[in-house]
């Protein structure tokens, strides 16, 4: 997978979902050399799922095709969400099991991936399961905006190539909405 948030942003700069997160404050966990325009890198190999130090005042925390690399990915989810502040967003992508891995475990194009992800199903730390939508039901006061498969460029013919090579998307996109408390 290469230049996966350059991609992402060719297809966001046009949503409107994207356009209406405020962006005063963001974070990019695992950025690489493919940070996020304006974010603040935090990137860091061994201590991406912590981000120690860091405090719940971001605006957008945002990882693209980070989390499949950290042992601990549920803590990891559950640490990013809680540096999200009131009325922010989560912003996650992370590799489609089925369009990128084409099924095959261990990955056949990553062997540092650590675990597949999924839309659907259940996170299961024994199998290697990273379920998105069941990690995002424990984020407290958040509200799913976007739960999707992303195969921008992708073409389903060619089913054995690792298409994130050029320009095609092959991810699960998740986002998620801080609701603000209401007094």
């Amino acid at each position: 997978m290469s230049r996966e948030t350059t991609k992402a942003l060719r297809r966001l700069l046009a949503d409107p979902l994207w356009a209406r997160i405020p962006k005063d404050r963001c974070l990019d966990i695992g950025c690489g050399n493919d940070p996020l325009p304006g974010a603040t890198g935090y990137d860091l190999p061994d201590d991406a799922a912590i981000c120690a130090g860091l405090a719940p005042e971001y605006s957008l925390v945002y990882s693209s095709h980070c989390i499949e690399h950290i042992r601990t990915a549920p803590q990891a989810l559950a640490r990013w969400w809680s540096l999200v502040r009131p009325g922010g967003w989560l912003w996650v992508l992370a590799p489609d099991w089925q369009l990128y891995e084409h099924g095959i475990w261990p990955s056949a194009f990553n062997t540092q991936h650590l675990w597949r992800c999924r839309l659907l199903g259940e996170t299961s730390e024994t199998e290697r399961w990273l379920s998105l939508s069941a990690e995002a039901a424990l984020m407290a006061g958040g509200q799913v905006m976007r739960l999707a498969t992303v195969d921008t460029n992708y073409d389903y013919t060619k089913p054995d190539v690792d298409q994130t090579k050029w320009d095609a998307e092959a991810s699960i996109e998740l986002v998620v909405w801080k609701v603000p408390e209401v007094i």
